[in-house]
């Protein structure tokens, strides 16, 4: 995290989430799961710290871009009865990293 310019309260935020998550791992405890939400205009890097975030988690990064989209069947999927019928992005993204705890960046949301 330290190639990420600023965000400083949000790094260290998760430099103690990342050692007490570590920790939770080794001791074998159930893990709490977290929502970060990252707010600002273009190209401050959001993206880059998701992608630095999932690196140092050794996690999977399930990028989907919603940039301009109005219709949810990119999230949600298309309903089985509907001929041309398929599963949500994330559940296909989940469904080809085959890891859990995979970091879901829903990006230009």
């Amino acid at each position: 995290m330290s190639d990420v310019v600023g965000y400083s309260e949000f790094k260290d935020k998760m430099r103690i989430y990342i050692i007490n998550l570590a920790r939770d791992l080794r001791e074998n405890k159930k893990t709490e799961q977290t929502i970060y939400v990252l707010l600002g205009p273009p190209g401050i890097g959001k993206s880059f710290i998701c992608e630095k975030l999932a690196e140092a988690m050794e996690r999977t990064l399930i990028n989907i871009d919603l940039g301009g989209r109005k219709d949810t069947g990119i999230l949600e999927g298309v309903s089985p009865s509907v001929k041309g019928a398929y599963a949500g992005r994330i559940c296909q993204e989940l469904a080809t990293a085959k890891k859990r705890g995979a970091i879901i960046l829903l990006d230009e949301f």
